[in-house]
């Protein structure tokens, strides 16, 4: 189980990558990212190194500003992070910067059981985007549970001449 106080301590390390963002080019996928309403979870997936995650920053930047969670789980302080730990992140969350109800999750597909997590937050009524690797997400075969109640779009990388 993950300690609460390591959990703050990333959850606000973490925050400052968003705010350092600037000067980047935007995604295909980032106009349908801006008009999600949140009926179901907006998924972006793709190759490694592709560009899921930037995008998944800058729609936190353009839309959602004051208003989201953010959390990436390809950081090795929370390696052994469980599917219980969902519960204890949440908890956090509403700690640090009480109700809000736009969630953003980074490399989700790094944790077993994840896809239950997002399952309850869509059933609360919460916006939930995810990035993911194709690699692990299709050796677990995990995105096809959420397959029903996705928006999913993906990311391929790009060369700027």
């Amino acid at each position: 189980m993950i300690q609460k106080s390591l959990m703050r301590t990333v959850i606000q390390d973490q925050l400052t990558e968003i705010e350092r963002l600037d000067h980047i080019v935007p995604r295909d996928a980032f106009d349908l990212g801006l008009s999600y309403n949140g009926s179901s979870a907006f998924i972006i997936k793709g190759i490694r190194r592709c560009g899921k995650s930037t995008m998944l920053k800058q729609i936190i930047n353009t839309r959602f500003r004051d208003s989201f969670f953010y959390f990436n789980f390809d950081d090795e302080r929370i390696s052994g992070f469980e599917v219980e730990d969902f519960q204890v992140l949440m908890e956090t969350f509403m700690e640090l910067f009480g109700d809000m109800r736009n969630v953003f999750f980074d490399e989700i597909q790094n944790v077993k059981g994840w896809e239950l997590f997002i399952n309850r937050l869509l059933r609360e009524g919460y916006r939930v985007f995810i990035t993911g690797s194709n690699s692990k997400s299709l050796e677990h075969g995990a995105w096809n549970s959420l397959d029903w109640k996705t928006c999913g779009h993906g990311a391929l990388s790009f060369l700027i001449s």
